[in-house]
């Protein structure tokens, strides 16, 4: 659970007080702490050569400088990281965003979290806006001696804490045993409300259910809904969905999630998976008139379609404007719901929502693939990939709706700010079709419900809020 009381004052200098944040997973200091600052950056080889400047130190993390051997310079580097574990009193980082914002990142499990950051050992760990880093950086660079108070919060819970996926489905009235999943997650980064990470994916979900129940629809096929939780600890809930579903998975259609904020989408990204192109492009075509036409081959990983592509279930994952997404709102103080704005989000329910019933109606089934490992990385995206691979193992088990899984302790795992979820989904119900003149110019399709599909996301109105609750 997240501490209230995290500190951080120079003690030399300018005395200079800086907004600090816990990372999720690390120890506590134990209380206030006061230590020399000193820079973690070059090579690890070279690093490795005076350990001893980092015992009781604050160690301030910098680049480390691979040399031609990859894979030596990466062994080298878990091990000083393993060294500094041992000596260091805490660790101070910082993360993408600038402009005074902070981005959070953070996993119980060290595999998922090695993928990230490299080996960073279990210390207490504070993040910082980069302009605060950059300042500790050029003091440093000029061979200043830079002290540092600095108090961390937090505790880690004992037992584990029990969480499940949130599932609601519509029975397929002709292959009730044919699955079409509509995802997005129910957890959240604390820093913020959730609005963009995920509250969209949340509500459009709920939204695509809501308008398919409202118009009567019955697909073929089973449509799903679901609201995952614990993605934001390496998709723990999808993970043990898939576990818990494996008989069933070579009967799931498709897999659609949202998760990359409120922007105008342009498409469905294909995980590297060309054979399932035809498919899309056919359940996608409604969704011409709003300009959602694109099927970008490059993989998106780090969401809940994830663990169903690895399972070589064909998943497809919305693709927005990322513009200010990455440049603001992720993992962010600033996740709040003044960045959804109704124009460029409503056509992602609407591409949610179309795109799950045609699939579901379709007369063709989408191609379930072999996945291949050819060295995937979470944190990039790569074009004209040939194929996937597994996710990191992780020793531990659960079941979803049915017993335990282990989530984070730090409000992750709760239902966030229920408020901004009502809040984006009143901005979807009180839209209007009229509002949206070039939705008018959709043509006729021999199969016209996901037009209708499309035309009624706007036009419904006002209906019973969905309440979630914890």
């Amino acid at each position: 659970m997240r501490g209230k009381d995290d500190y951080c004052q120079l003690l030399t200098q300018s005395e200079r007080q800086m907004t600090v944040h816990a990372m999720p997973w690390n120890p506590a200091t134990k209380g206030l702490i006061e230590a020399e600052v000193v820079p973690l950056a070059g090579t690890a080889e070279y690093l490795l050569k005076d350990l001893d400047k980092f015992n009781r130190k604050i160690v301030l993390i910098g680049p480390i400088n691979p040399t031609k051997d990859v894979e030596g310079s990466a062994r080298l580097e878990k091990q000083l990281y393993k060294e500094i574990g041992k000596r260091a009193v805490a660790m101070l980082s910082s993360m993408e965003h600038t402009d005074g914002k902070f981005e959070k990142y953070g996993s119980p499990f060290d595999k998922y979290f090695d993928d990230y950051f490299g080996g960073w050992p279990r210390l207490p760990h504070g993040f910082l806006i980069q302009e605060d880093r950059s300042m500790l950086v050029r003091l440093l660079r000029k061979g200043q001696k830079v002290r540092m108070a600095l108090r961390l919060g937090g505790e880690i819970t004992k037992t584990q804490v029990q969480e499940r996926n949130v599932v609601g489905e519509i029975r397929g009235s002709e292959k009730p045993n044919e699955v079409v999943i509509v995802g997005g997650h129910l957890d959240s980064w604390d820093l913020g409300t959730g609005a963009t990470d995920n509250g969209t994916g949340s509500i459009a979900t709920l939204e695509s259910l809501r308008a398919m129940k409202k118009l009567g629809l019955k697909p073929k096929r089973t449509i799903r809904f679901v609201l995952f939780t614990g993605e934001e600890q390496g998709s723990t809930g999808a993970e043990a969905y898939v576990a818990a579903h494996k008989a069933e998975l070579p009967d799931f259609q498709a897999v659609l999630i949202h998760d990359i904020g409120a922007g105008k989408p342009s498409g469905f990204t294909i995980q590297g998976y060309k054979e399932w192109i035809p498919a899309l492009r056919t359940a996608m075509a409604p969704l011409s008139g709003i300009g959602v036409t694109g099927i970008p081959v490059e993989r998106h990983w780090d969401s809940d379609q994830d663990c169903f592509v690895v399972a070589g279930v064909p998943g497809f994952f919305l693709d927005q404007d990322i513009t200010d997404y990455f440049a603001s709102t992720h993992h962010s103080q600033t996740d709040m719901f003044n960045h959804v704005k109704a124009d460029e989000y409503l056509p992602s329910v609407e591409a949610l929502a179309v795109t799950a019933w045609e699939f579901a109606n379709m007369d063709q089934r989408v191609p379930h693939v072999t996945p291949r490992k050819d060295g995937w990385s979470r944190k990039g995206r790569e074009v004209e990939a040939t194929g996937a691979t597994a996710l990191p193992t992780r020793t531990f088990s659960f079941s979803v709706g049915l017993g335990p899984m282990f989530v984070s302790p730090y409000r992750s795992g709760q239902v966030w700010n229920i408020r901004a979820l009502q809040r984006i989904a009143a901005v979807v119900r009180s839209e209007r079709v009229q509002e949206h003149p070039t939705r008018s110019n959709i043509p006729a399709r021999e199969s016209p419900m996901g037009d209708s599909l499309l035309f009624s996301i706007l036009s419904l109105g006002h209906l019973v809020a969905v309440v979630v609750s914890g």
